[in-house]
């Protein structure tokens, strides 16, 4: 393993259109909020994101990238034993390589969100704080399941955040919530990846809710086709990661199934908001998602 393959392993590069995804969902909940804002006059504003949206998106990523290499910086005793291939384990990465890519990355996200709106800074530095502890308390049970779970849900804050439209507090707290749920639920599954463990199986069924709620709670006559197309696609692949799991012999694959699902999962929520163009995107981040990870793994 050289050093360009090492690193591309502790960024876990292969799961990067997943987080592009949750900001696509941002992204569409600040258009939705945009269209709200503006739906009584008849020359609105345009909403023109490009600039924030890159912005916002390269934060994220840091912030994402900054947890993941501390995380393996902190783990690495623990992976010699576990996970021996890993970079660190194997001394391609130094852990003192790791801790400061991954301290450098993390200042660097909420420097970046100081050039978008102020309350998607207060929400990143949030976001920073969770990954942080995190990162320091994954190896208990539930600080893991509740700080990845939260990381998760505050990506889609920090997203929408950045654009300069009202706060749609219902919808943003719902898919925000849904996000978390199905990460903490993911996190819970994943722990001990290294053991095939079936009876685990059952709890992906816990991942349907957080599609199938929202879908009934927001459901609009001229958004049908959209929403049950978008809804039926996620619960046939959340059912393909039960059955991985029943059949396979290692648990990763079902994993990384649940992995790629978040990018579903953004498809059902931007349809609910009439968000189709954006949906689309966050299908290609699915594609692309179980394309990278035949060549580096997820977890």
């Amino acid at each position: 393993m050289n050093k360009v393959e090492a690193w591309l392993n502790v960024l876990r590069i292969s799961n990067t259109p997943t987080l592009i995804s949750n900001v696509m969902v941002g992204l569409g909940l600040a258009a939705y909020a945009h269209r709200m804002q503006w739906s009584d006059t008849i020359i609105a504003p345009q909403f023109t994101p490009p600039s924030t949206l890159l912005v916002i998106t390269i934060a994220l990523l840091c912030a994402y990238f900054g947890g993941l290499v501390l995380n393996d910086a902190i783990d690495v005793e623990h992976d010699k034993k576990h996970r021996p291939g890993r970079p660190l384990p194997l001394g391609v990465i130094s852990k003192k390589q790791a801790e400061f890519v991954g301290s450098m990355l993390l200042l660097t996200s909420i420097i970046l969100t100081f050039f978008t709106h102020e309350r998607a800074t207060l929400f990143m530095c949030l976001l920073v704080s969770c990954v942080l502890a995190y990162t320091y308390l994954h190896r208990w049970l539930f600080p893991a399941v509740l700080f990845m779970g939260l990381c998760r849900g505050l990506t889609i804050l920090v997203a929408y955040s950045a654009f300069d439209v009202e706060l749609q507090v219902q919808p943003l707290l719902v898919f925000a919530l849904g996000i978390g749920w199905y990460t903490s639920v993911l996190t819970y599954i994943a722990r001990d990846e290294e053991t095939h463990n079936k009876a685990k199986r059952w709890y992906v069924l816990l991942l349907l809710p957080t599609a199938i709620i929202p879908a009934i709670m927001y459901y609009e006559q001229f958004q049908m086709v959209f929403i049950v197309f978008s809804l039926i696609l996620f619960i046939l692949w959340i059912a393909g990661a039960f059955i991985i799991f029943q059949l396979s012999t290692k648990s990763v694959h079902g994993i990384h199934a649940m992995l790629a699902g978040f990018c579903l999962l953004d498809v059902v929520y931007l349809s609910i908001i009439g968000e189709i163009p954006i949906a689309m995107i966050a299908g290609i981040c699915f594609v692309f998602t179980i394309a990278s990870q035949r060549k580096i793994l997820g977890t």
